[in-house]
């Protein structure tokens, strides 16, 4: 298991805690697989989604690649199938989470 980090956000997945983690490259892998450029882009595609089949789908990349910095090692080794994990997670109960870790981490705080 990772270290829980500030700024990271703990998601439950078929009783198994996880750890969502914002990381550089994680956002260049979210921009690559889905086609955006940059956050403006990908806060006007999050703000896009919707129940329909491709939102769905977008959904599960952007937790695959929310999920992949948190647990490095685990996943190379295949310790970890994160996109097999992704399948079983409750959408709408993990979108609430993504907001959640892409708020705690753009948002400009006063621990200077």
């Amino acid at each position: 298991m990772s270290v829980y980090r500030k700024g990271d956000v703990s998601i439950q997945i078929e009783g198994a805690a996880y750890i969502l983690r914002l990381t550089l490259g994680a956002l260049a892998e979210i921009d690559h697989r889905l086609g955006v450029k940059g956050p403006l882009e990908l806060a006007e595609k999050l703000k896009g989604f919707s129940a329909d089949q491709q939102s769905a789908k977008d959904a599960l990349i952007l937790l695959e690649c929310l999920l992949r910095p948190a647990f490095p090692s685990l996943s190379r080794a295949g310790a970890v199938n994160i996109p097999a994990l992704v399948q079983c997670a409750d959408l709408d109960m993990f979108m609430s989470k993504i907001a959640t870790l892409f708020e705690m981490n753009f948002k400009g705080g006063d621990d200077g």
